[in-house]
């Protein structure tokens, strides 16, 4: 369950670098991100203890990537409340995550984007 606080300040990352240095270069950064998650085991339930060499990848990479695919979902605007929601909430737990997703957007959403970790 760590990688909601990994992969949410990646992702972070990423959207301060949009907001900077312009969507052209975000756009690069996540094509490098999805060309280093190919094979990349599921983001829940992955044990970063028992894989410590792919951890990285799927905490930086993978979990950035599916927080990328949500806020496509849900919108910039949306994903950004959803973020600060999350933070206040101090969400630790990918249960605790899809539950305060379901109340802030919708079952299905909540529904689709728990799917998308177990891809």
């Amino acid at each position: 369950n760590a990688w909601p606080n990994e992969s949410f300040a990646e992702y972070s990352a990423m959207l301060a670098a949009r907001r900077i240095r312009g969507v052209e270069e975000f756009n690069k950064i996540l094509e490098q991100k999805r060309k280093m998650n190919e094979n990349l085991p599921p983001v829940y339930g992955f044990d970063r203890t028992a894989n410590r060499q792919i951890s990285p990848r799927v905490l930086y990479v993978k979990g950035a990537l599916k927080l990328r695919e949500l806020e496509t979902d849900l919108g910039e605007a949306k994903f950004l409340g959803f973020l600060q929601k999350a933070a206040e909430a101090e969400v630790d737990d990918t249960d605790e995550l899809i539950a305060l997703l379901a109340g802030f957007s919708s079952r299905e959403t909540a529904d689709r984007f728990l799917a998308r970790l177990k891809e």
